[in-house]
């Protein structure tokens, strides 16, 4: 309702920002720049649930530690979509929509049938290929953009060129919670367990979830975040990063501290990542997102 209020009356610009509930970003960023958001779905026990809206991270949480419930999720619908872009369009000169990785979600072609079904040229669709806190900083790019009164096109070139450059790496205390929730093999969880490893994964350039060590412990996972992060801020520099988590609190606290003791600038932001993300990394697990410089 707020964001309907603003975008007939006070809209910040005339470009209109949306995207969906796996991009991470605080509720304060998200009402500074008036972005518009669509939950994804998540269904549990015969109940269905709005990811950030019905359904918050400590409810996810608890269920996964204390029940052995499965948790399936699914893109908004083709006419959700369409409503969202009808009021959008009848309200702003263009929009764009920016969605996390087509090649983890159907939301990005979901997103884009219903934008064709809308019609017209003032409607883009981009596929950020990340996710959490990536696509979160890719929001926060053209939202900033739009802010400053750059035009649509300026604002998805400045989105584009920054895809690339978006990197996320995340520590899992266990590959639980990717096998229970189908994201991961039986035997790759089996055998995980019973050598107590700590899988780590990132996003790659097409946008596909992917393995990215396997450190013995929690201590060897953080350091081999901390070294990659130091790697990668080295070679290309650094132009933003933000610390993620799920019911890890404290230690993210402390990867944020270790990560501005390495590059000399703090975060944009540490926040919990979204219920429907939550699901797959399960409890425990903390990371980060940046973009580099080039």
């Amino acid at each position: 309702m707020r964001r309907q209020v603003e975008a007939r009356k006070h809209r910040l610009s005339p470009v209109a920002l949306l995207t969906d509930s796996c991009c991470d970003l605080p509720r304060e960023i998200l009402d500074r720049y008036q972005i518009h958001m669509v939950p994804l779905n998540v269904s549990a026990g015969g109940s269905e649930y709005l990811d950030k809206v019905t359904l918050r991270p400590a409810q996810i949480y608890t269920t996964l530690r204390e029940t052995e419930r499965s948790f399936s999720t699914s893109q908004p619908s083709c006419g959700e979509f369409v409503r969202r872009y009808s009021f959008l369009e009848s309200c702003y000169e263009s929009v764009i929509s920016l969605h996390l990785s087509a090649a983890l979600s159907g939301t990005w072609n979901m997103s884009r049938m219903a934008a064709a079904h809308v019609g017209g040229e003032r409607l883009h669709v981009i596929d950020s290929k990340n996710i959490s806190g990536g696509l979160g900083l890719l929001v926060l790019k053209a939202a900033e953009a739009a802010a400053e009164g750059k035009s649509t096109e300026e604002i998805l070139e400045i989105v584009r060129r920054s895809i690339p450059r978006t990197r996320i790496i995340a520590g899992l205390s266990t590959l639980r919670y990717l096998v229970r929730g189908g994201r991961a093999g039986a035997m790759a969880g089996f055998v995980g367990n019973m050598l107590n490893l700590f899988p780590m994964i990132t996003v790659d350039p097409e946008g596909k979830a992917c393995s990215f060590g396997r450190p013995v412990s929690e201590r060897a996972n953080r350091k081999k975040m901390l070294e990659e992060f130091e790697k990668l801020t080295d070679r290309h520099g650094l132009e933003k990063y933000v610390v993620l988590h799920a019911d890890a609190e404290e230690t993210a606290g402390e990867l944020a501290a270790e990560l501005e003791g390495i590059c000399g600038k703090a975060s944009e932001y540490t926040m919990e990542i979204s219920p429907v993300i939550g699901i797959n990394t399960g409890p425990g697990s903390a990371g980060f997102a940046m973009i580099l410089e080039n």
